[in-house]
């Protein structure tokens, strides 16, 4: 364990007290493995957001509470006070700030870092002499220098800042704002690099739009005039092959001139002729999974796993080529994913979402964080990365999107993880709202009135029609919801695997639905959020189990039983993940099925998701743009 996170063990002294306050004004306790550290050591974490809720969960402890069980609420602020007075005389009070585990640097830089960047910062800061304190400025040369080791000072040309940003956002550790806005500044007052291009440090899709404006311009001149024009490449080179095979940029169709063979290695990586195959970039995204996938892998990783997976998989399916290639991760790949979700999954629900949201719990809170008068959440039930990226590529043309990833809630079904969205809450503290009712109540909590918020639920066929849809009948709705349900509707009907979900996918996209209504949208002025409830997983029936009324829910690839012994004896009967109900209320007891495996008739090939598969469980959180022509 880094010595950061033993100074905030120190401090807690978690050992010696049942009830533990915490104010965390920096969130230093938004960690995975400081998390995991306590949940293992009968911790409970909760994040205290008001007193009522508060004492219910205090209460509920106390009924339920083990042996040796703690509990520790922590508020993200620096006021003792908020924590009633009662809870204060029984329990600890602990004041956690950056300026005490990293006294070396500026708290205001420290505060914006995750917990890998400081992991970082740690390591680097142990040669550093005793006593010794940085300006922000020498702590932001520190830093990019150390941590992020990157050569900023050396940039003296476009295409070397391009190079050195397309670096940055290939880097495995998150770089924050405050670090980026400093690094702005730094090359707009000391290089020659034009100011527009500048900016680009502070969005990733911008960038790469420009460089797919940029490449196909050279492309033309390139290929109709023979010279190169426009911007200098060189230092470009060798990240080319990377941008192209994970779809970050688009290789440019030409023909003529003898094809691609003729031209210089560097240039055929953007190039493609109309017999293209995708086979040789599923081999280089392969090889690069199996690279993330070695040692450990933390919860942003599975996330950036999820992202390069799903290409890879798209592409295998809108070209009908290299399935088997890709089969060469898929088995590593969903092992260590089902190994990771049974021992550091349960951290999850106590992370942060700040920054961004981790679980789709979060995705809520999240927005109302944001500073945006109007807003709009839409829900494309059932989708998984792999449809996103056919989504994607389908509307890539017209809109730019910022792209993240979340946690489903487990088990991966509609009434669980879409019901978690809409309530803002882990399972165990929900009540029985409808979604609607749940959406609105989200909102009426913030201020806004009910007569400025819609909620619909479309099955979203047929041709477009603006006046079918409630979030653009009057310009004065704040906050919308929409459900399209019919990617969940082709998935379960789906008698030819992927393939065929991808085929419908495809005929879906060409009427011009979705396009049309994210276009209406952006025009009526909101702030578009895309996400998902859950994926979805190939798998093959291993035999359905005679259980009756013993169980609650028969879901394809989850059983939901009010009694643990009958789940018990289901599991001694056929293979299975026994998945504890730590975030739920006591009366749900799951079993899961086994990757590629599901509870029904033996040897029929279905489409569905309920399980922990990486496919079923990490899901899009899209922020929708109009792209800039």
């Amino acid at each position: 364990m880094k010595a950061w996170r033993q100074l905030i063990l120190d401090k807690l002294n978690v050992s010696v007290y049942p009830l533990i306050l915490v104010a965390d004004r920096d969130d230093l306790l938004s960690d995975e493995e400081l998390i995991l550290y306590l949940q293992e050591n009968s911790i409970h974490v909760h994040e205290a957001m008001d007193r009522a809720e508060m004492r219910f969960i205090f209460e509920q402890f106390k009924e339920g509470k083990g042996v040796g069980e703690k509990l520790l609420f922590k508020y993200l602020g620096d006021e003792a006070e908020f924590f009633p007075y009662d809870f204060l005389t029984e329990g600890h009070f602990v004041s956690l700030s950056v300026s005490e585990i990293f006294p070396a640097f500026p708290s205001f830089i420290v505060r914006e870092l995750d917990a890998h960047v400081r992991d970082a910062l740690d390591e680097a800061a142990t040669s550093l002499p005793r006593g010794k304190t940085f300006t922000s400025r020498d702590a932001f040369d520190f830093l990019l220098r150390k941590v992020y080791k990157l050569s900023y000072d050396l940039v003296d040309s476009d295409g070397e800042w391009l190079s050195l940003l397309v670096k940055l956002n290939e880097h495995p550790l998150e770089m924050p704002m405050i670090v980026k806005e400093y690094l702005r500044e730094y090359i707009g007052a000391n290089t020659s690099v034009t100011v527009e291009l500048v900016e680009l440090v502070f969005d990733k899709e911008k960038l790469l739009d420009f460089l797919q404006q940029e490449w196909e311009e050279m492309v033309r001149h390139c290929w109709e005039e023979g010279y190169e024009a426009g911007l200098e490449w060189e230092p470009l080179k060798h990240l080319l092959p990377m941008l192209f095979s994970e779809g970050k940029l688009h290789p440019v169709t030409v023909d003529g001139k003898g094809g691609v063979k003729d031209v210089p290695h560097w240039l055929k990586y953007g190039l493609k002729e109309r017999a293209y195959s995708p086979v040789s970039d599923i081999h280089q995204i392969v090889e690069k999974l199996h690279g993330m996938l070695d040692g450990d892998v933390s919860y942003k990783q599975w996330i950036a796993v999820m992202e390069l997976y799903s290409y890879g998989k798209e592409l295998t399916l809108a070209y009908d080529l290299g399935a088997d290639v890709l089969l060469n991760v898929e088995k590593q790949m969903n092992e260590k994913f089902k190994n990771w979700m049974t021992t550091e999954y349960k951290a999850l629900s106590s992370l942060s979402y700040y920054h961004n949201p981790v679980m789709v719990h979060q995705i809520i809170p999240y927005m109302q964080l944001q500073e945006e008068k109007k807003q709009v959440l839409i829900v494309m039930d059932g989708m998984g990365f792999v449809q996103w990226k056919q989504l994607k590529r389908a509307l890539g043309q017209v809109f730019s999107f910022n792209e993240q990833g979340v946690f489903a809630w487990v088990p991966t079904v509609t009434e669980i993880s879409r019901n978690a969205i809409f309530q803002g809450k882990i399972p165990k503290f929900q009540d029985n709202s409808s979604e609607e009712k749940a959406w609105k109540l989200q909102w009426v909590r913030q201020g806004i009135s009910p007569l400025h918020i819609t909620f619909e639920n479309k099955l979203a066929q047929g041709i477009f029609q603006r006046e079918d849809v409630e979030a653009l009948k009057s310009p004065s709705v704040k906050k919308a919801a929409i459900i399209l349900r019919n990617m969940d509707v082709l998935m379960h009907g789906a008698i030819q695997g992927m393939e065929g979900l991808h085929a419908e996918i495809d005929v879906w996209l060409n009427n011009g639905y979705l396009k049309e209504l994210l276009e209406e949208l952006l025009k009526a002025s909101y702030d578009v959020y895309m996400t998902s409830d859950h994926g979805s997983t190939e798998s093959v029936g291993i035999g359905r189990l005679k259980q009756g009324s013993l169980v609650e829910t028969k879901g394809e690839r989850v059983r939901i039983y009010s009694n643990k012994v009958f789940r018990d004896e289901a599991a001694a009967e056929v293979p299975s993940i026994i998945w504890p109900n730590e975030a739920f209320s006591e009366g749900q007891h799951f079993l899961l099925a086994e990757t590629e495996e599901a509870f029904v008739t033996k040897g029929k090939q279905i489409i569905s998701h309920g399980g922990i598969t990486l496919e079923e469980v990490v899901v899009p959180f899209v922020k929708v743009k109009r792209k800039r022509g």
